[in-house]
């Protein structure tokens, strides 16, 4: 699953390093010592306009673009990259959504020759929906095969993955000074009922801000994924049976020593993307991480499905968020609204 820090990010408010109420406290793992690799991103002429995050599907290239002020997303193709239609308008009339509420897109998938996306709607219909972007291109309107009503869950909810009829969430819960808490959810969306809640963060210091990144499972469901933002370490819970596995989880930095949260408080207050993996996303056996030490460029991690440190890579731009083709290893994404490409596939493989 794909997620946009800057705009859906989840508050998180934790107390401090010795706070039992994150559970990723005292299990931390120093990355081994790995070189950087440069790679150059080859410019490919194309602007989006208030783009933020590419997705590949099919012979599509889906971006995401928030803050254009008429449509939340943008079809090109991938042959030659012209724009094929823009889709699913801003508005408030039927299949339209107000501005900069739909947010937290899953990547897309095909289903019967459709391609299919899950977005959260933070408007005040509180509401999961599975948008089919094949039929809202043919037909010329937002076409959502499945609403799922979230609105008796408390706090902001995205969706994550299935597990049989239910769904597992990410929520976050924000009551100012008074409480905070960040975790996962799992729901019965037909009930609306939910079976489990399990907080990942707690807040306990009105100092201290924090918000969550990147979160997804790996290719086969057996490990979770999470980043938060001003926090230099990538946070590993494995899966048992779609569910999270708490007593194993542990956390992964480059840095020898956790971050305080005082300096994490202060880094968040100056630059928050900083010293953050601000996107995660599964490939195969692989996780594939952004990290953003400079304001001038990315860093990719990539780790293996156990949470080892195997290669980092430079890019030569910013591409915080990204998808990667399965077939060539491309890498698709966005470096100031302009579209690039980069070469990575022969460290996907490589051990």
């Amino acid at each position: 699953m794909i997620r946009i820090a800057s705009f859906i990010a989840a508050v998180l408010l934790l107390t401090a390093c010795n706070d039992s109420n994150n559970i990723f406290n005292g299990r931390f793992r120093q990355a081994p010592e790995v070189g950087i690799t440069d790679i150059a991103c080859e410019r490919l002429g194309v602007e989006v306009p208030g783009g933020a995050v590419c997705y590949l599907a099919d012979t599509l290239l889906v971006v995401h673009t928030p803050m254009n002020p008429e449509w939340f997303f943008s079809l090109y193709s991938l042959n030659d990259f012209s724009l094929a239609r823009q889709v699913v308008r801003v508005g408030n009339g039927p299949g339209e959504y107000p501005p900069y509420t739909l947010c937290n897109c899953d990547r897309p998938s095909t289903e019967n020759g459709h391609v299919k996306m899950w977005v959260t709607d933070q408007s005040a219909r509180r509401t999961l929906e599975r948008i089919d972007l094949t039929r809202s291109l043919a037909e010329g309107r937002t076409v959502a095969d499945s609403i799922v009503d979230v609105s008796e869950v408390r706090g902001q909810t995205s969706y994550w993955y299935p597990v049989g009829d239910r769904l597992w969430l990410n929520y976050c819960i924000d009551e100012g000074e008074t409480y905070g808490e960040f975790g996962l959810l799992l729901y019965d969306a037909a009930a609306k009922e939910i079976i489990q809640r399990q907080p990942l963060y707690t807040r306990r210091h009105p100092d201290i801000s924090l918000f969550s990144t990147a979160q997804t499972p790996s290719s086969d469901k057996t490990m979770w994924a999470g980043g938060m933002l001003s926090f230099p370490q990538i946070n590993f819970i494995p899966l048992s049976d779609g569910k999270p596995d708490m007593k194993k989880a542990f956390s992964v930095s480059l840095d020898r020593h956790p971050v305080p949260l005082s300096e994490a408080a202060a880094a968040n207050d100056i630059l928050p993307q900083l010293n953050s993996y601000l996107h995660i996303l599964p490939f195969a056996d692989r996780f594939v991480a952004s990290y953003h030490a400079t304001a001038e460029s990315t860093e990719l991690h990539i780790f293996d499905d156990r949470g080892n440190l195997l290669h980092r890579l430079r890019l030569d731009c910013r591409v915080p968020y990204f998808d990667i083709d399965p077939a060539s290893g491309a890498l698709y994404g966005l470096c100031s609204e302009q579209l690039v490409r980069a070469d990575i596939g022969r460290w996907l493989h490589a051990e």
